[in-house]
């Protein structure tokens, strides 16, 4: 008979559906076929329980991965322990995210959430998949924080996403997402890349005071009604080729440190661009050119 080693045995005692995963070698089998499944389902479960419930596990998983090597068999067992996968299923309307605590990676890729989708407060300490996620009620994302890549690509939003206050540390990834309603950005943090080309924002869209600290990617994306990015602050290269406006849209107070690309971007109603500071615009680029040309119309 085997001695387990004590960070398994602790591992496990936070994550009992996992005891029968483990191997005579002490090593956590997540090969088994019926592992994925088992592990989505006592993620579902401890969900169901609450935040108190599923805080607590998250510190317990967290004082856990403080004592562990960045690597190694110990590593990768907490890791796989601590994922929590939501993917691919209905979500029901009872269930309420907000402020968990996600130590590991998370995965709600193509869920459908059956009513509103409950995240703001929510604190995700690794990788956060949402790709290709339904929402078919309101999102609410308001100060949530995202500490590694965070994927909303392909997602769709029936009602009204509310992302204000929200923090990305890591790439934000909203590429070819629909809102079909309104969006709201205000006072967002982007401090990796901000990816939002081939979006669809059927409703109102805000990102005013919102901080893009890496570079920002617009490009085709399309803006059905009026859209707001004023006082928003772009540190590092904007993207807004082919970008398409068909209601107004404010630029007011915004500030540019790096160039932008507007070719073949689409203003039917009207760029705001008074107060816009570009203080390293460079002279004949870009984004010199797109200021001249809404301050003439």
């Amino acid at each position: 008979m085997f001695v387990r080693r004590p960070k398994m045995s602790e591992a496990v005692d936070a994550n009992p559906w996992a005891e029968r995963f483990i191997c005579a070698d002490d090593k956590l089998d997540v090969e088994d076929p019926a592992f994925a499944e088992a592990r989505r389902a006592a993620t579902l479960k401890r969900a169901a329980g609450g935040r108190e419930a599923w805080n607590a596990w998250a510190r317990r998983m967290g004082r856990l991965r403080d004592d562990l090597p960045g690597a190694g068999r110990d590593f990768d067992a907490w890791s796989a322990l601590a994922h929590a996968d939501a993917s691919s299923g209905h979500l029901s309307s009872d269930l309420d995210f907000a402020a968990f605590d996600f130590p590991g990676t998370a995965d709600f890729s193509n869920a459908v959430f059956d009513g509103d989708g409950w995240f703001n407060q929510a604190r995700f300490s690794g990788a956060a998949s949402l790709s290709g996620a339904l929402f078919c009620g309101d999102a609410f994302f308001e100060g949530a924080h995202f500490a590694g890549p965070a994927r909303f690509d392909l997602a769709k939003f029936n009602r009204s996403a509310q992302f204000r206050t929200a923090q990305f540390d890591a790439l934000a990834n909203f590429a070819g997402a629909s809102f079909e309603g309104d969006a709201w950005f205000r006072s967002v943090r982007f401090a990796g890349a901000a990816d939002f080309a081939n979006t669809a924002f059927a409703g109102e869209a805000a990102f005013s005071e919102g901080v893009f600290l890496g570079s920002a990617d617009f490009s085709d994306a399309r803006f059905s009604d009026t859209a707001s990015l004023e006082a928003a602050e772009f540190q590092q290269f904007a993207l807004f080729q082919g970008t398409c406006f068909l209601s107004k849209v404010w630029f007011t107070n915004a500030r540019f440190d790096a160039d932008a690309d507007f070719s073949l971007a689409r203003f039917s109603a009207g760029a705001d661009v008074e107060g816009v500071t570009a203080p390293a615009l460079s002279e004949g680029g870009a984004l010199e050119a797109f200021l001249k040309n809404a301050s003439a119309g």
